[in-house]
């Protein structure tokens, strides 16, 4: 019995360490990712450009609003 559950977690033990080599994310991988998450907080950066162009516009129409009406 013990000898079995010795061989039972040398055999996990085995696939842990080749589940983590092969899960592993390769430079390539790692590079692509790197540039997707530049990419998408050049796009984040932009997106809240305008949201702060458009809010401030809002902020003059209402004070225009406010002052003439």
């Amino acid at each position: 019995m013990r000898s079995a559950l010795l061989a039972t977690a040398r055999a996990m033990e085995d696939w842990r360490e080749a589940a983590q080599g092969a899960l592993a994310p390769t430079p390539a991988e790692l590079l692509r990712l790197r540039q997707s998450l530049q990419a998408n907080r050049a796009t984040l950066t932009l997106w809240q450009r305008r949201l702060q162009f458009w809010q401030g516009i809002r902020r003059v129409v209402f004070w225009l609003k406010d002052r003439f009406y």
